[in-house]
């Protein structure tokens, strides 16, 4: 399982995600390359949860974001949404007066894992193998479950990806360096029969990150070659300017004389 966050995690923001998505049916705003990103991963057989604290009377509403959300015509995978079980003012109480959203999330993850292990689940392997989140609290409660700080990633409003462990940060969800530091840290939690296609997941992504860094660099040169260019026609007219105004000195001392 990959839990992820709704709020500031795959919106841009906490608040203006709420009031856009849910408010004014706004659902691509979202982190860059977020759509693409957690369908990779479904892809891989990856089995996507959507956590969030807004409370039980916004799980329609969130239901018909999660639905809805497109980027160049990716959209996000089908999964579990699991919301605050209390209504709007426990929610708000838990969220803004005690501060304690990771408790609720620590809670019904933890619950989730019980039942899955209780249900008759046998494997050497761990239930939640990734998490996604935009705030500490978010750290600390994938960190109650098991999750591995290697494996637990937060976003900043600026789509800014890192992995709590590493201080390398990615640009945002597309970037394919992102996948290539989670990719190899899976195969060492899901069972052998995924392993091979998180190789060939892997493989690719290397390709796409070469395209992008070629990209970038053909980008930089370009923008170099421009500036150079402005500043040849900049100095060609301060030269021109210069040339004038010479003479026209040279021709009002002229008829001075």
């Amino acid at each position: 399982v990959v839990v992820v966050d709704l709020d500031g995690t795959l919106t841009i923001s906490d608040v203006e995600g709420h009031i856009r998505t849910l408010r004014l049916g706004q659902y691509d705003f979202l982190h860059s390359g977020a759509c693409d990103f957690f369908t990779k991963l479904d892809e891989l057989g990856m089995r996507i949860v959507y956590l969030t604290a807004r409370p039980l009377d916004w799980a329609s509403a969130s239901r018909v974001h999660l639905e809805n959300a497109i980027q160049q015509s990716h959209t996000l995978p089908p999964g579990v949404l699991i919301t605050n079980s209390t209504g709007l003012t426990g929610a708000l109480f838990t969220e803004v007066v005690n501060k304690t959203p990771h408790i609720f999330k620590a809670q019904v993850l933890n619950e989730l894992q019980l039942t899955l292990i209780h249900g008759g689940r046998v494997t050497e392997h761990p239930v939640f193998v990734a998490g996604f989140g935009n705030r500490p609290t978010d750290i600390v409660a994938y960190e109650q479950v098991g999750m591995d700080p290697s494996l637990i990633f937060m976003l900043d409003p600026y789509s800014n990806l890192k992995a709590v462990s590493d201080p390398r940060i990615y640009e945002s969800y597309s970037d394919p360096n992102a996948l290539l530091w989670l990719l190899p840290r899976l195969k060492h939690r899901v069972p052998m029969e995924k392993v091979g296609r998180i190789d060939d997941y892997t493989v690719r992504e290397l390709v796409l990150a070469e395209d992008r860094e070629q990209l970038k660099m053909a980008e930089l040169q370009a923008r170099r070659l421009q500036q150079e260019e402005f500043e040849r026609a900049r100095e060609q007219a301060d030269r021109a300017r210069y040339a004038s105004s010479d003479e026209l000195r040279a021709s009002s001392r002229s008829l001075s004389r």
